[in-house]
């Protein structure tokens, strides 16, 4: 084992999703190992590394709450933007017609300590 890192990582919000629940989102207690691993990933990444998750600490109590959101089905095409942007249209999205709405049970006030080290993958980084 390589040298070891800790860090803090806290908000007001979190969503883990369960993926047995398909149209509404309901999030894990506890983050996953995946879930750290790609939070640190975008953050620090290189292919000459691999990150090992040793241990996640719970520091907040668990607590959920539910909310409701409204989602939209479609997404702006991207030439529709880049018109806009150079001052050759409007966009417009008329989400009465795309909308749904979608219940989630997130995390509330999270805070969560991770302790993770590096692996060499072998790879050379660019």
């Amino acid at each position: 084992m390589g040298y070891g890192f800790k860090i803090l990582v806290e908000g007001e919000y979190a969503l883990f999703t369960r993926p047995e629940f398909k149209v509404e989102r309901v999030s894990y207690d506890v983050p996953t190992v995946s879930a750290m691993e790609g939070l640190i990933k975008s953050i620090y990444w290189k292919p000459a590394i691999r990150i090992v998750i040793d241990k996640i600490v719970v520091f907040h109590p668990i607590r959920f709450i539910n909310i409701r959101r409204n989602e939209v089905s479609q997404k702006i095409p991207l030439a529709s933007v880049k018109k806009q942007m150079n001052g050759k249209g409007t966009v417009e999205v008329l989400t009465s017609q795309i909308r749904s709405q979608r219940a989630s049970m997130l995390l509330r006030d999270v805070k969560y300590g991770v302790e993770f080290h590096f692996e060499m993958t072998g790879l050379q980084s660019q």
